[in-house]
């Protein structure tokens, strides 16, 4: 039969716990108020890397990236562009310094624009050769999927209440109704499969 341990043993036990406790450091408190409040650090939107410790992030996107973005786009879709602009030009379209436009561009390089660097130290003479299908929905130039999949459900719903026929009321409202039912993600997917041809 195994002796129970000695009183004097029982304090160590109650210390060691106190010590794990006690390693709950404020990084990880962090993290968990980080999680409370929403993903808002510090005033700032923030996450939690691999070792459960909040990072603060500060945003860029409406501040540079987004006005950088859409001054690129309304250059490219001038009439009789040439379908590349220079940082410089950009610069002056959205009013900002020539290297927060260059630094917002190399950011976003490869998700919304396509840049083209060379090997000189002025941004103003890099050379954005266009953007991609993302970065005109990104503005709005361009509707997404999600948008395109709720003008269809709001379509039926349109014409189910128009439509005097009663048969052909009946089968609008089913459709309406399926779309509903099967909800937004699936309508989304059906139609980004119909768009890019995915069957």
């Amino acid at each position: 039969m195994a002796t129970p341990p000695a009183d004097h043993q029982i304090p160590r036990f109650q210390s060691a716990t106190e010590k794990i406790e006690a390693r709950l450091s404020h990084e990880v408190r962090s993290a968990l108020a980080l999680e409370a409040s929403g993903g808002v650090y510090n005033g700032e939107r923030a996450f939690v890397n691999y070792r459960g410790i909040a990072m603060s992030v500060k945003s860029t996107w409406l501040s540079r990236d987004l006005p950088v973005l859409e001054a690129t786009i309304a250059i490219l879709t001038e009439p009789q562009h040439p379908g590349f602009v220079d940082v410089r030009a950009i610069a002056e379209r959205c009013e900002m310094d020539a290297h927060d436009v260059f630094d917002a561009l190399r950011d976003m390089n490869g998700v919304y624009v396509n840049l083209q660097r060379n090997l000189s130290s002025d941004p103003n003479g890099q050379l954005v050769m266009g953007v991609t299908p993302v970065a005109r929905i990104a503005v709005g130039q361009w509707p997404s999927v999600e948008m395109l999949s709720g003008r269809l459900i709001t379509s039926f719903q349109q014409a189910e209440q128009a439509e005097v026929d009663p048969v052909r009321k009946s089968r609008l409202r089913a459709v309406s109704d399926g779309l509903t039912e099967m909800g937004q993600q699936v309508v989304v997917a059906v139609v980004s499969a119909a768009i890019s041809g995915h069957h």
